[in-house]
């Protein structure tokens, strides 16, 4: 398919931006060149957290299937026994809401959004088979950055968000951050009791893990602004997950870019003086830490930012930038095998940083340069997109909706965004009022 093209308008060598909009993440994956990108940032949909009403795909399963759709119902299940009689007989077709749940009664391919899935485990499953895909078109030398948040298993009877049919036990996952519900599976199902925090990044990352990515690091992203609960028996929570991952054990990292100053909140000078110097040795063992800049640490505190679109959880341009400083060359790439330009740096003391004093190449080509590329295949209103071309990065977005096209076009274009206010105070803040 052809790509929708924005050109952002920055000095001689401009960055572009490739939209795949309208078309799911895999097949919009499988468009791009293996190794064509540097670095991925993304934010997938959380599991459980709403219904985007996005086409239905199909997961999993025999492709040469023809699909024979049905419902797995709990017994007893009131008005809706014949169905459940219809569905076991393998007569049943596309359900009333396939977005929640369908299973191929033949091959056992599940029919639905990614994010509403019956179980964690396919879930992770469905997230793991897109990264792989990620795998191929990310360079070897590249990072991929994953932006996740959490969800709880709660009893559907309880609450002001209880689904509409009840009389059986059904599990109750929605993400606490946004209040945002989504009745999907049963208890039994996921294998946890109520209230239990069900631990999704965690189980992502695991997943990755075993798949081949080598987890770098569990990065914390503490949201100060984040609004009350009314829980009388656990704390507020106000942090999501940033995973950082890696295909080899060396890759490009420029950790020069995001250096912080030692006078952040809680930070110390780093020196011969300062013992915990000794944690910021780079590959060479000089240290990285001096008198007035330290290597990043994994708390990164980052307020919630409000966005005017219609596109819902958006992540700050603030915690996106970041990844792409890091996970990519300012200077950009080779033109012909696409290898990052590397810093050359002076090392500092304790009283001077570390000094860039030129670039080098890492291949031997001897090319010119062009952009270093960033992807995020979950691209909505292209948060990412904006902070890579406002950096002097390509960009590559992929999203299955249609409608946040025109909102990612403005964005990376500086046009002025929708009127339309954002659906609720709990998008901006990242707050909910639940029991969970």
């Amino acid at each position: 398919m052809e790509p929708t093209i924005v050109q952002y308008p920055l000095g001689d060598n401009p960055p572009t931006a490739r939209l795949y909009y309208g078309v799911d993440v895999l097949t919009g994956l499988r468009e791009l060149l293996t190794g064509s990108v540097h670095c991925v940032c993304t934010s997938p949909p959380y599991f459980g957290l709403r219904d985007y009403n996005t086409p239905p795909l199909v997961w999993g399963g025999n492709p040469k299937c023809e699909h024979v759709w049905g419902v797995e119902l709990p017994p007893h299940h009131p008005g809706q026994v014949k169905q459940s009689l219809q569905t076991q007989l393998g007569l049943a077709k596309i359900p009333a809401d396939p977005t929640r749940v369908g299973k191929c009664l033949l091959c056992g391919a599940w029919l639905g959004q990614l994010g509403l899935e019956p179980t964690p485990q396919l879930y992770v499953q469905h997230l793991v088979e897109i990264f792989r895909e990620v795998k191929r078109v990310l360079r070897p030398d590249g990072t991929l950055w994953i932006n996740l948040g959490d969800s709880y298993a709660r009893d559907a009877g309880k609450g002001q968000h209880k689904p509409g049919e009840t009389g059986y036990k059904q599990a109750y996952i929605y993400d606490q951050g946004h209040g945002r519900a989504s009745a999907t599976a049963d208890l039994d199902a996921l294998g946890l009791r109520a209230k239990n925090l069900i631990g999704i990044p965690w189980r992502v990352a695991f997943g990755l893990q075993e798949d081949g990515w080598i987890l770098r690091n569990d990065i914390i992203w503490e949201k100060p602004n984040v609004l009350p609960e009314s829980v009388a028996d656990r704390c507020t929570k106000s942090h999501e997950y940033v995973f950082l991952f890696s295909q080899r054990e060396r890759y490009f990292y420029d950790a020069t870019a995001i250096v912080e100053p030692v006078d952040v909140p809680g930070g110390r000078p780093c020196g011969p003086k300062n013992d915990a110097s000794r944690n910021d040795f780079d590959s060479t063992g000089t240290i990285r830490g001096n008198g007035t800049t330290r290597n990043k640490r994994t708390v990164w505190t980052i307020p919630t930012h409000p966005y005017a679109g219609a596109h819902f959880a958006v992540f700050p341009p603030a915690l996106v930038e970041p990844m792409v400083l890091a996970g990519t060359s300012e200077k950009g790439c080779c033109r012909l095998c696409g290898a990052p330009r590397r810093r050359i740096l002076v090392p500092g003391d304790e009283t001077r940083p570390d000094k860039t004093v030129g670039w080098e190449a890492s291949c031997v080509c001897g090319t010119g340069n062009k952009p270093c590329t960033v992807l995020d295949p979950f691209s909505g209103s292209a948060t990412t997109g904006s902070v890579a071309l406002a950096n002097g990065r390509d960009y590559v977005g992929i999203d299955l909706s249609t409608e946040y096209l025109q909102l990612a076009v403005k964005r990376l274009t500086g046009s002025p965004l929708p009127s339309e206010p954002t659906t609720s105070i709990f998008d901006l803040f990242g707050g909910a009022n639940n029991d969970a």
